[in-house]
């Protein structure tokens, strides 16, 4: 009966585009019912067909034993398919793959030099660990073959074995060092290769291999080879640093000598992962990236950025001299030169030359951005990218870093009020007038929405936390509300929205009130088109309400009318809040009535664990629930007279139910309410409030000490400045892993606000009767109870992990590590290594 091939399959498939899936699914059934025929070429070429078929997601599961079946044919042309499809098809987990072990035995120990090799190939891609147990013998005796090429395939599925059967371990280390001394050199770099891996696993355990690779590296004239070592050599020198001493010999004379670019560059790798300490040759690594990146090839150029950057994190000095090259690239033609060449720059930046670096970037930042018209048509234009780049790399200066694990909060490159006025005036200020004119002039240039939302939120932050630069940010922000205001831009809402609030806040310095409130409604007319300006409107509508209040009365009426005048287009805007704002800010400068003191103080900067340390109200308890949908149904002809604030009686009922008086059980702090035109609000804060305030406003000094000197005349101002950094900024919040599993709302004695034992209730008697002792009772066993929980499901998971941890001691420790300490005599075998490298280091 005539049998379709695999080649006439393959077209069959392609022939058949309309119903192809159905198509498949008709040869797959075809293809294993042939599979179960006894003729073994028949059976073969099913499986071949079935093995192609895998590739589109049809499983041969069912045809599992045929594939046993063609692999224990003697033809080699068979038993390659059997073999095949089984590298395919099987796994660790089929069925049938016990089956196998007799058949690998007998080709590994007694088969032809193919069949031996089609053995391994397989062994290598379906090893499991009763595979491995089994012939691991067998592979040991293949590791002294008198053929290379059993050698070299011998030693890289021993590793695979290995890995699956960790008891192979010491058999592969001992084979290892013989065939680092084989007669073969594809045998050798075999060995180097499995090395290697076994080095990513655990570098400590290459090392009794250091003094053999060592001689390799000093005899051998292969380069693919000598990198190879050169590579090893790296990953070990972060497990031993003795070894770093002992290859600057050989690496500076290869540094020196060799001018195969692919040695030079991981040489030059090596030195920057374990031999910085060694000056020296670091020099030498240093002269030679330089050679690449002065190199016309744009491959070696990047390279040698790439290395050079890895090389400046660690010692920053070390790339100074090659400071003239690195700037150059900056003009390179390829983009991927450019950003290497930018993230170099900024990684060697110090305190010292940050003025300077930052200079250079922001001219090369003008030049992207006026260089757009020059743009080739049908070119993709990636100055656009880079241009961002260069401007969120400028930004980073300027960033404030929270408090982590082993560093509190603060700038790294700002230190001091000269240092900070200039960040505001050049670099920010730089920046906003260079996206005014990308966006108005250079649309397919402009910063992405990223920097600008930095940018915005640099001047907002900056304000707040640098008292000494308050007036150069306000300066900067009024410029940039006249530039936004003549250049017509309306998609800077972000920008608008920072400038505005900064005005707002700092309106009290302010002079020529009525030309600032120009420009604060002509902005919000640029962006009132604008889908996203809503928010700066908002903005700018409380910042004229707080540049009204802290006017005088003289200028009060002047800016009032102003307001009244050019406030239509509020009310007429499309977004709800937009009207709602505008409305109540014409109605509270209409009423003509004092409201600066709504506006006292300044806004501080905060983090997400802020709130912690704002102490709820006394008796306030999180878990009890304000209200039940039964007391808000009965309640609401209540609401109504409530409302209706003319009846004497509803005023009563509301000041019964908003005029609160509370003070602490040792009373040294009480809050005071009182009422005025018909509103309650807290009066003055108590002198203890004042302090607690201060004491969480900590002004902390970023520089090792104030220079207290007075400078001379014409001598730059050194004065440090302070910043503004939170409490809870200093000190990191950290929780253990119990604490995520017990997280939940804390009351109030489990904060640490309070001492468990303190009366947290209200003293007045009024508001002790309108809680009952009934209620407070059962709130109190209710506490009680759930503590009682706490502490039993605490106690539970502790025992738990104590059981956890005494089961894993238990443990045979020889999985822990799959390529030291497998045996007893494994470890007495490690103890000797250890001193035969230390001799070598020594």
């Amino acid at each position: 009966m005539f049998q379709q091939g695999l080649l006439e399959l393959v077209k069959s498939i392609r022939a058949n585009r309309r119903d192809e899936l159905m198509f498949m699914r008709a040869k797959h059934s075809e293809c294993t019912e042939e599979a179960r025929r006894s003729d073994p070429e028949v059976k073969a070429t099913a499986l071949l067909k079935l093995t192609y078929l895998q590739m589109f997601g049809f499983s041969f599961s069912s045809s599992s034993f045929q594939v046993i079946e063609v692999m224990s044919r003697p033809e080699f042309s068979l038993k390659r398919i059997g073999y095949f499809a089984a590298t395919q098809g099987f796994s660790p987990t089929t069925d049938v793959l016990l089956l196998t072990t007799n058949q690998f035995k007998k080709d590994l120990a007694k088969g032809r030099q193919v069949d031996c090799s089609l053995a391994l190939s397989c062994l290598a891609k379906i090893c499991t660990e009763e595979l491995g147990r089994d012939t691991c013998s067998d592979l040991e005796v293949l590791l002294s073959s008198a053929r290379p090429y059993i050698r070299k395939k011998a030693i890289l599925v021993m590793y695979k074995v290995a890995l699956v059967f960790p008891e192979a371990m010491p058999i592969l280390s001992g084979k290892l060092k013989e065939r680092l001394t084989d007669s073969n050199a594809s045998v050798v770099c075999t060995a180097v290769t499995v090395i290697c891996e076994m080095a990513k696993l655990s570098p400590k355990s290459g090392l009794e291999y250091a003094p053999l690779l060592y001689e390799l590296l000093t005899s051998s004239s292969s380069n693919w080879l000598r990198i190879k070592i050169v590579k090893l050599m790296g990953m070990l020198c972060t497990a031993e640093p003795l070894l770093g001493k002992k290859l600057v010999s050989p690496l500076s004379a290869l540094l020196r000598k060799e001018s195969a670019k692919s040695l030079v560059f991981e040489c030059c790798n090596t030195i920057t992962l374990g031999m910085i300490q060694h000056t020296s040759i670091v020099e030498v690594a240093t002269r030679r990236l330089g050679d690449f990146i002065t190199d016309d090839d744009q491959n070696l150029k990047f390279l040698g950025l790439v290395a050079m950057t890895r090389l400046a994190k660690l010692l920053p000095g070390a790339v100074q001299d090659h400071r003239d090259l690195i700037l150059d690239c900056l003009n390179d033609e390829d983009v991927g030169v450019r950003m290497s060449a930018l993230d170099l720059t900024t990684s060697f930046t110090t305190k010292r030359n940050f003025r300077e670096n930052s200079r250079l970037l922001m001219r090369r930042l003008s030049k992207g951005i006026e260089d757009a018209d020059r743009t080739v048509s049908g070119v993709v234009d990636t100055e656009g990218d880079f241009v961002a780049a260069i401007a969120a790399r400028l930004l980073d200066i300027g960033r404030f870093k929270p408090a982590s694990q082993d560093a509190s909060g603060g700038y790294t490159f700002l230190t001091t009020e000269d240092d900070f006025s200039w960040y505001v005036t050049t670099i920010l200020m730089g920046l906003a007038q260079t996206s005014v004119r990308a966006e108005s002039n250079f649309p397919e240039r402009k910063f992405s929405r990223s920097v600008a939302r930095s940018l915005a939120d640099q001047l907002v932050e900056l304000s707040a936390r640098v008292e000494s630069v308050r007036m150069d940010i306000l300066k900067c922000s009024l410029r940039i509300l006249s530039i936004i205001r003549d250049h017509q831009v309306s998609n800077l809402s972000e920008l608008v929205s920072a400038t505005a609030l900064i005005v707002g806040e700092s309106s009290d310095l302010l002079t020529e009130r009525v030309d600032v409130l120009e420009d604060l409604v002509a902005a919000s007319d640029v962006t009132a088109d604008h889908t996203e300006g809503s928010p700066a409107q908002l903005r700018i509508i409380t910042s004229c309400l707080k540049v009204y209040a802290t006017a005088n009365p003289a200028e009060k009426e002047q800016l009032g009318g102003l307001i009244e005048e050019r406030f239509d287009n509020f009310l007429r805007s499309a977004d709800t809040g937009v009207r709602e704002r505008a409305m109540e800010t014409l109605a509270l400068v209409k009423s003509r009535l004092p409201i600066a003191h709504l506006f006292q103080g300044r806004l501080r900067p905060l983090t997400g664990a802020s709130q912690r340390r704002v102490n709820p109200p006394a008796g306030f308890d999180i878990n009890q629930a304000l209200a039940t949908i039964s007391d808000v149904e009965t309640e609401e002809d209540d609401s109504d007279r409530f409302y209706a604030g003319e009846d004497g009686e509803a005023e009563k009922s509301a000041t019964s139910v908003v005029e609160p008086a509370s003070s602490s059980a040792g009373g040294g702090e009480t809050t005071h309410w009182s009422k005025e035109n018909d509103l309650f609000h807290l009066g003055a804060r108590t002198l203890e409030s004042q302090k607690r305030d201060d004491h969480l406003e900590l002004l902390v000094n970023l520089t090792e000490g104030e220079n207290k000197s007075t400078p001379e005349k014409g001598e730059m101002s050194r004065k440090a400045a302070t910043v503004f950094v939170g409490d809870d900024e200093l000190v990191p919040v950290t929780y253990s892993k119990d604490d995520y599993a017990s997280l939940g709302t804390p009351r109030l004695e489990e904060t640490g606000l309070v001492d468990v034992g303190e009366d947290t209730r209200p003293a007045e008697a009024g508001r002790q009767a309108a809680v009952s002792p009934k209620k407070e009772g059962a709130k109190s066993t209710r506490i009680r109870d759930e503590k009682k929980k706490k502490k039993k499901k605490k106690k539970k998971r502790k025992k738990e992990e104590e059981e956890e941890e005494e089961e894993r001691r238990e443990e045979p420790t020889a999985r822990q590590d799959l390529l030291i300490d497998f045996t007893d005599d494994a470890n007495e075998a490690e103890e000797r290594k250890t001193s035969d490298v230390a001799d070598f280091f020594s």
